[in-house]
């Protein structure tokens, strides 16, 4: 085969026609909006006196301070992307997947632990 050199515009018209399937669409959406409502729904839970479990995320939360979602949300923003690009790849769907369920369960059970606090409130 012969290697042929691409144009910049070439490069950036390949780049345009990159198409993500609506199902990888999905459950990045998904995930990046769980990963606010976590870092909010967190905040609230910490601010009534709970305490944060993740080893990283109570790291980040020391070093950041209250600006610490910044730091969470960069971070599994930047998963999610990268997952984007090879969502060509079965492991990268089953990644997404994953986190989009996990994300959904830390989401459930941080209701329930506010549900609990209201009666404290």
């Amino acid at each position: 085969m012969k290697a042929t050199l691409q144009t910049s515009a070439e490069r950036f018209e390949r780049f345009i026609a990159y198409r993500i399937d609506p199902g990888i669409f999905f459950m990045a959406i998904v995930i990046l909006s769980l990963n606010i409502t976590d870092a909010c729904f967190t905040q609230l839970i910490i601010e009534h006196g709970g305490w944060e479990i993740n080893p990283f995320a109570r790291a980040a939360m020391v070093t950041f301070g209250d600006n610490f979602w910044v730091w969470k949300h960069s971070v599994v923003s930047l998963a999610v992307i990268m997952l984007i690009l090879h969502g060509h790849l079965r492991t990268a769907r089953v990644c997404l997947a994953t986190a989009a369920c996990l994300f959904t369960g830390v989401n459930v059970w941080q209701l329930i632990l506010i549900d609990h606090l209201s009666l404290f409130l």
